[in-house]
């Protein structure tokens, strides 16, 4: 069809409109339907879906972003149990029959021309099977006893190990490797293959990763947290390459015996001075000096003006000592309520003195006991005389 019109006696030059549209469709976008093929949304079944890409030039990561918005919005619940984000997954190309995975494929790279591909999840992709903290856990006043599984470096058929180590909470991650390398010499631990485990997942130390929105925001590495915070993420379990060992060949830590210590009445009740680190209630670790003589505890806490600061308090009110078999460098001393003090929690330098200091205790507050007793029955004594005094020669 043509057209034409006439002004001033001229005439226009004729336009085809036809080919005007044709020429306008090839310049248009090609839209590419692809088949995606995935068997861990409902375990055990095989799906596929259909989905579209708009643009004419996409990468491999845009037929995965594509997937998962769909599938997200037709099922609000699988956004809870799968992450969202393209790169917890990975990409084959696939059977167009069968759908099975063919050949895996760079999600950054240019997608080529096929039409059927198959998803498959990384473990970060499955979000139901380890926690997102929506809050911390406690904080605990105590080190912290990490569950360290020891994989053979040189077998990888053998059956890893378990072992059970104590760390001091206030550590910083990046030296924990080191940690476990003198605690446990007979396993070799190999350096630089520490992992932290959190629920599928082995952790870097040195890459950061967020635990949930509950942790804060995530500004340094896995190896610039303390012990104390992955304990208040969740983590309770490091993995390590070594040698495996039968559990009898490998202690974990050097567990002292148990020490018994007899003190004389004048050796108790005379001053002692000892060195120790105080543990808060938010398990911060502090050097002092712990004091106790016959009726008094001093905490003396250096300042940075080279003076001290001295905490006084009576051994009378103390209620318990409490110590700890799995740690026996550490005890709690238990004042009353009245006295409206917190605990001591007290880590000594060795045992023996850790056993020295409760002995002391111990015979202090005996004594203490015993003097006001005697006190009391003294009291009682004069009063019971007083009043028979009274009834026979008073008015």
């Amino acid at each position: 069809m043509r057209s034409s019109s006439v002004r001033g006696g001229g005439r226009e030059p004729s336009v085809n409109l036809d080919n005007s549209l044709s020429m306008s469709m090839e310049f248009m976008p090609k839209q590419k339907e692809i088949k995606v093929f995935e068997n861990f949304m409902e375990e055990g079944k095989t799906s596929t879906t259909s989905i579209v890409i708009k643009q004419s030039n996409y990468c491999n990561i845009d037929i995965v972003s594509t997937y998962l918005k769909k599938i997200f919005s037709e099922n609000e619940d699988l956004s809870g149990r799968f992450s969202d984000n393209p790169r917890h997954y990975k990409l084959f190309i696939a059977d167009e029959f069968t759908g099975e995975p063919e050949m895996a494929v760079m999600l950054d790279k240019v997608a080529q021309d096929f039409s059927c591909y198959a998803l498959q999840p990384l473990p970060l992709a499955k979000i139901y099977l380890f926690p997102q903290r929506t809050t911390l856990l406690p904080t605990t006043a105590h080190d912290i006893n990490l569950s360290v599984t020891i994989r053979s470096s040189t077998d990888k058929n053998l059956k890893p190990i378990q072992r059970k180590c104590c760390v001091p909470a206030d550590m910083q991650v990046e030296s924990l490797e080191a940690l476990l390398i003198s605690r446990l010499p007979t396993n070799c631990i190999v350096q630089g293959s520490l992992r932290v485990k959190y629920g599928p997942l082995e952790l870097n130390i040195n890459e950061m990763y967020n635990f949930g929105i509950g942790c804060g925001s995530i500004q340094c590495t896995i190896s610039e947290h303390t012990i104390l915070s992955l304990y208040r993420f969740g983590v309770t379990e490091v993995a390590v390459n070594g040698r495996v060992v039968d559990a009898a060949e490998s202690e974990v830590g050097n567990i002292d015996d148990d020490i018994e210590v007899e003190l004389s009445v004048e050796d108790a009740i005379s001053f002692q001075q000892f060195e120790v680190i105080a543990i808060n209630r938010c398990g911060v670790r502090q050097q002092r000096s712990f004091c106790v003589d016959g009726e008094h505890i001093y905490t003396i806490q250096p300042t940075k003006n080279m003076e001290t600061n001295t905490t006084e308090k009576s051994v009378k009110d103390v209620e318990e000592v409490k110590t700890f078999p799995e740690k026996p460098k550490y005890l709690e001393i238990i004042y009353s309520k009245a006295s409206k003090f917190e605990p001591d929690r007290i880590e000594c330098t060795t045992t023996y003195n850790r056993a020295l200091l409760e002995e002391k205790l111990h015979v202090v507050r005996r004594e203490l006991r015993k003097k006001e007793a005697e006190e009391e029955a003294r009291s009682t004594t004069s009063r019971g005389l007083g009043k028979l005094f009274s009834r026979f020669f008073g008015s």
